[in-house]
């Protein structure tokens, strides 16, 4: 006696692939938007967090403002301040303008002034124009320059540069310097730190002659 065996027919083993083929094809894209779903979720919660801040590129810092610019001018200028002898000097111009794109300048018109030695002389200074400049302590002098120490010397030129913390000069212009004995003219002229020595340099003419009264009514 023979048992009934049932088999599946063959229209029921295709459909049963063909679902299973449509379901492979389908994993990718269900994956596909489970991540999508999921970063949206992280992306989300970073933003309420404020972590998502940290990677969005800074914004550039506001200009600085500009900086102000001391401007010293006016009919009457002063300058002060002591040599390295820690001796007093003085500066006054007619007018004074600090120049805008370098504060240590201040440009001078109708110049004066006057440096204190040591032993107590004076130097009295004169010029059409100068400029200072407060960092370097130096001093240029342009047009009708004078440098006069009452009783000793008066000596022209038409620039010079001066070195105000040991008044040292450098003239590159024809001098002339008067002294109690006679005149110096030369092309050039340079004084070591406080006057220790005079050098003249180029064509140098000296006229001598005894003036004993040399000073009086200068």
């Amino acid at each position: 006696m023979s048992s009934r065996i049932d088999r599946p027919g063959r229209g029921s083993n295709d459909n049963n692939a063909r679902r299973a083929i449509r379901r492979s094809r389908l994993a990718p894209v269900f994956a596909g938007v489970a991540g999508f779903v999921g970063a949206l979720v992280v992306g989300a919660f970073m933003v309420q967090a404020g972590l998502f801040n940290a990677f969005l590129p800074k914004p550039a810092p506001p200009p600085e403002p500009p900086k102000a610019v001391k401007i010293v001018s006016g009919d009457a200028s002063r300058i002060t301040g002591f040599d390295k002898n820690k001796q007093p000097f003085e500066l006054t111009a007619q007018s004074g303008i600090q120049d805008k794109d370098r504060l240590e300048l201040v440009h001078l018109q109708g110049v004066t002034g006057q440096f204190h030695r040591a032993d107590g002389g004076a130097i009295e200074i004169g010029s059409d124009m100068a400029q200072y400049d407060s960092k370097a302590k130096a001093l240029d002098l342009k047009g009708a320059v004078t440098f006069v120490e009452p009783g000793r010397y008066r000596a022209h030129m038409q620039a010079a540069n001066v070195n105000v913390d040991d008044h040292s000069l450098n003239s590159q212009t024809p001098v002339q310097v008067d002294t109690a004995s006679g005149t110096v003219e030369a092309d050039s002229m340079t004084v070591s730190a406080y006057g220790a020595r005079i050098v003249f340099n180029g064509h140098v003419k000296a006229r001598f002659a005894t003036n004993t009264n040399y000073g009086e009514g200068q």
